[in-house]
């Protein structure tokens, strides 16, 4: 069925025309190959389509009674493709986003104002959570992740890096307050404290109860309020990812190149 409506269109485009020729430039394909579509019509229908002379194409009686349909099939492909296009274009619909907690602030926070400034049609559903999404789930658009990626991870865009720094008050037990993946801590005086994101575990050594590793971003106002900070490890890579393969939406293209441009801004980069 496909071809045959590919077929009709070609046989309505080389009447439009006026010649093999100038429909083979229009559809960049050479002579030879539109007259075997032509002809490929004719054999299905069992019709004769075209009065073919060296000067012009003339249409039989059945050509002219199928022509109009075949111009309708050419125009409805016309309209399917500039629909298409316009829709590649513009951004808009509903874009929705996860990010760990430590970057809400610094770096998803003024993406999300830049990209609303420029497309005020996007519809954002933003989730902050320090757990990874998963994206094969269709839950969620695009995921800010810090660290390595899986293989599962398709389409990644690496925004930078984050530095993750060791804080504690100056008169905390040696107790470590971790998050679900930084089991691997080091054997401390005290049993460990596991919460579930970064803004509990601040909250916590805040309380002095122990010590934590966070990215350096959820650490800002650490010295105001009295806490002590070292570096700790090496930087982690930022992503932005989406599992939308090579072709996502123009709202998950614009979130994510503003995301490159407010992390250049913040430093996040690796330059």
């Amino acid at each position: 069925m496909n071809q045959r409506l590919h077929q009709m269109a070609v046989f309505a485009l080389v009447l439009e025309e006026g010649s093999f020729a100038a429909a083979a430039r229009r559809l960049e394909r050479s002579p030879s190959v539109v007259s075997v579509h032509v002809r490929e019509l004719e054999r299905t229908l069992g019709l004769r389509l075209l009065h073919r002379t060296t000067r012009r194409l003339a249409l039989t009686e059945a050509g002219e009674r199928h022509l109009p349909h075949c111009q309708a099939i050419l125009d409805a492909l016309r309209h399917s493709d500039a629909l298409a296009s316009k829709m590649r274009e513009r951004v808009e619909g509903r874009l929705r986003v996860t990010v760990p907690g430590a970057l809400l602030e610094s770096l998803v926070a003024p993406t999300l104002s830049a990209l609303l400034d420029a497309h005020p049609d996007v519809e954002v559903a933003l989730f902050e959570s320090d757990h990874r999404a998963r994206l094969e789930d269709g839950e969620v658009d695009v995921a800010i992740r810090v660290g390595r990626l899986s293989e599962l991870e398709h389409r990644a865009r690496r925004l930078g890096s984050l530095r993750d720094l060791r804080v504690a008050r100056p008169d905390s037990p040696d107790r470590a307050i971790r998050l679900p993946w930084q089991r691997q801590t080091p054997a401390t005086a005290h049993a460990p404290l596991e919460v579930s994101s970064v803004r509990a575990a601040l909250a916590l050594v805040e309380r002095g109860l122990g010590w934590a590793v966070l990215p350096e971003p959820a650490l800002v106002h650490a010295e105001s309020l009295g806490l002590r900070v070292e570096p700790s490890g090496r930087p982690e890579p930022i992503y932005a990812v989406h599992a939308l393969g090579s072709q996502p939406p123009p709202a998950v293209r614009a979130f994510i190149d503003c995301a490159v441009e407010v992390a250049a801004k913040a430093g996040l980069t690796d330059d």
